[in-house]
């Protein structure tokens, strides 16, 4: 859109997962002519399914016209269409960081990844097996997994062991 000059702006969630760039104008035409990268179309629109770019990955687009309603090109359709595409980033964010464990949960992990039942972690550790279950289910839900085979593989694929 014409009106103003666009900006860039960049989000640090208080996980500590960076926000991908959003694009957002407001005017009365539109005008994509200052984007320097190949996503528009032959009528100078960007090439898009409802606000994701197309062919340039983590870019993305409000307030156009029908984006996913009639009203998305005016305040309160934008407000829900920026809502839809914060829903889209966050689905493609990472699951999980290892940082987000503890040091004692990355501990647990490991030996949970080492095949060890809630028993033989609490004798390694010293600790309850009580304290184990917990330990794991907090890994769980932190990994946004749903079992132990699963916690593994996260393990492995991210270098946890």
């Amino acid at each position: 859109m014409t009106p103003g000059s666009p900006g860039k702006t960049s989000a640090q969630f208080p996980s500590g997962t960076a926000a991908s760039p959003l694009a957002s104008s407001s005017g009365f035409r539109q005008d994509f002519s200052w984007i320097d990268l190949p996503i528009h179309g032959e009528d100078g629109q960007p090439l898009h399914d409802r606000g994701v770019a197309l062919s340039e990955p983590g870019l993305y687009f409000v307030g156009l016209i029908f984006l996913y309603s009639v009203s998305s090109d005016v305040l309160p359709g934008v407000g829900r269409d920026a809502k839809r595409i914060a829903k889209h980033i966050a689905r493609l964010a990472p699951r999980a960081r290892s940082h987000e464990l503890t040091p004692r949960e990355l501990e647990v992990v490991r030996l949970v990844a080492a095949g060890k039942s809630n028993r033989e972690i609490a004798s390694v550790l010293a600790i309850s097996e009580h304290t184990v279950a917990r330990h794991v289910q907090n890994i769980l839900g932190k990994l946004r997994v749903s079992s132990r085979t699963a916690a593994t593989a996260f393990a492995f694929e991210h270098d946890l062991v």
